[in-house]
């Protein structure tokens, strides 16, 4: 049976990020960010868009707010809420359509490919910072758990020996 996932990477539990494109769950921030990266490149290379002080600031900073929103929500420090992620995803979109379009003039070029490795990178580190704190905070409860357990155990040893009349004469 085929999936009803297409552009998703996120797990069943997660599927509250996706939006339904008719049967198909689609990211709800690929779904802003794809379209808006390739009509930017392709404007930008149709109308032979240059980098120049502009265009090189919109590469590094049209990013940031999405950075932030994404370092936020993997810390812990704000919660995941759809329109805002969607919003900062189609003010960050421009400048990685800026750095494609760059990039498809001149493949590997160090303006197209400095911010956008720099974004991605970041992003990444995010995430697998927030993966191993959460994998971390995971163990901390299971031993939590064992330990009062194993308290739980004792104590209720200690209070049926006080129950037992044999050990009271």
């Amino acid at each position: 049976m085929a999936s009803s996932r297409w552009l998703t990477h996120h797990d069943p539990e997660h599927q509250d990020r996706c939006v339904h494109l008719g049967p198909v769950l689609v990211c709800g921030r690929c779904v802003v960010l794809y379209p808006i990266v390739l009509a930017t490149a392709i404007l930008a290379v149709a109308a032979d868009v240059r980098p120049d002080v502009a265009t090189i600031a919109a590469m590094w900073l049209l990013p940031v707010p999405m950075v932030i929103e994404w370092i936020a929500e993997h810390a812990g420090a704000a919660s995941y809420v759809p329109w805002r992620q969607r919003l900062l995803t189609a003010v960050a979109a421009p400048g990685f359509g800026l750095a494609l379009g760059e990039h498809l003039r001149h493949p590997f070029t160090l303006v197209a490919v400095a911010p956008v490795l720099t974004w991605v990178v970041v992003c990444a580190a995010s995430a697998l910072w927030s993966a191993h704190n959460a994998s971390a905070d995971e163990a901390w409860e299971e031993e939590h758990e064992q330990a009062e357990a194993t308290r739980r155990s004792a104590l209720e040893a200690l209070l049926g020996s006080q129950d037992d009349p044999a050990r009271r004469s």
